[in-house]
C-alpha cells in the first residue's frame, strides 16, 4: 500500500514546481514528512493553518 507522504513524494518527482499539502492524523508521519520536506497538517487543524500553508507564508506544521 502507498502511503499519502510516498505518494507526495511521487507527485513531487514528476510535477516540483506544484504545491500541495498533506493532511494527517498519525504522529508517526510527521517525521517522515518533515524528513522530505513536506507540508503536512495535523488533524484536526484550524482553517487559518490551510490559509497560511497555501498562501505560502508557512512551512512544515507539526
Amino acid at each position: 500500500m502507498l502511503s499519502g507522504i510516498d505518494l507526495a513524494k511521487q507527485f513531487r518527482g514528476m510535477w516540483p514546481a506544484q504545491k500541495f499539502a498533506l493532511m494527517t492524523g498519525d504522529a508517526d508521519e510527521f517525521g517522515r514528512a518533515k524528513l522530505g520536506k513536506l507540508i503536512i497538517l495535523a488533524k484536526p487543524f484550524y482553517i487559518e493553518e490551510l490559509r497560511a500553508q497555501l498562501s505560502g507564508s508557512s512551512t512544515v506544521v507539526a
